[in-house]
């Protein structure tokens, strides 16, 4: 599938407004996730540490509950009513112990209804049937520099894995700040999608978007989403001269964690 900028695919079909819970909904994806989520008529609510963080302008559908993941009213709150709740938690930090996408699935899996759909944002090199299409040594050489980022993004995947919730995993490759869409592609795993392998934050809302509005978790091209992970990719080079900033920046980073003596800094928590 293939989606031009500024286009979402769903915008076609009759959509009815759904309720959605949104976790990292002041994040680089979650900005324009959220955007994207009033624009369409749906009812947004978003959990944040710091409401003065939050840039969304001022909407009727829109609800800002303060708290994070840990906070378990907090997380209640906003899962509670949802038609589908959504993760675009992430962080730029590759340090020791960094779970925030494995304690924010956690959490929402404790209060989430059963006909309720949860979407999920981790990373193409997660999954191996998609990883696949990733040359070998680059995907080693990425493991290796994000290793704490990928071990929480993959435990997040397991728990979701073992639970009963109808989930949906969206698999963006690298992700680099752009001034515009380029737009993107879109396949089920084990199929791959085809694109440059890297994307921008706003197609990668654009495409969760998407696997949201998804009827009843039936996409009109895809068919069931229920347990399945999503390739995304884009179809255009991104305009943006922070790609490899990004990765120099994190392989910084984990020389920096080697160096006090951390031989596997990368060892994230598992939610018991």
């Amino acid at each position: 599938m293939n989606s031009t900028p500024g286009q979402t695919q769903t915008q076609t079909q009759a959509q009815t407004p759904l309720t959605l819970g949104v976790l990292g909904g002041t994040g680089a994806t979650g900005v324009f996730l959220v955007q994207y989520a009033l624009d369409a008529g749906h009812r947004v609510t978003m959990l944040v540490r710091d409401p003065r963080r939050v840039v969304t302008p001022p909407h009727p559908n829109l609800t800002v509950v303060q708290g994070d993941v840990t906070m378990d009213d907090a997380v209640r709150s906003v899962v509670a009513g949802a038609d589908v709740v959504i993760s675009t938690l992430g962080t730029r930090i590759n340090a020791p112990g960094v779970t925030v996408v494995q304690d924010g699935v956690a959490a929402v899996l404790r209060h989430l209804a059963p006909t309720a759909r949860f979407v999920v944002v981790t990373s193409s090199s997660c999954h191996k049937p998609i990883a696949a299409k990733i040359p070998f040594l680059i995907r080693w050489l990425v493991h290796e520099i994000l290793k704490s980022t990928y071990d929480d993004l993959e435990y997040a995947q397991e728990l979701l894995e073992a639970s009963s919730a109808r989930w949906t995993v969206v698999c963006p490759p690298q992700i680099a700040p752009a001034p515009v869409e380029v737009g993107y592609t879109m396949a089920v795993s084990p199929a791959h999608a085809p694109g440059r392998g890297c994307t921008t934050f706003q197609d990668v809302a654009r495409s969760v978007l998407r696997c949201a509005e998804a009827k009843d978790g039936v996409d009109p091209e895809f068919g069931s989403l229920d347990g399945k992970y999503v390739d995304m990719d884009s179809t255009a080079v991104v305009p943006s001269n922070e790609r490899w900033t990004q990765l120099w920046d994190s392989f910084k980073q984990a020389v920096k964690y080697r160096a006090l003596g951390h031989e596997s800094p990368f060892a994230p928590k598992k939610n018991n």
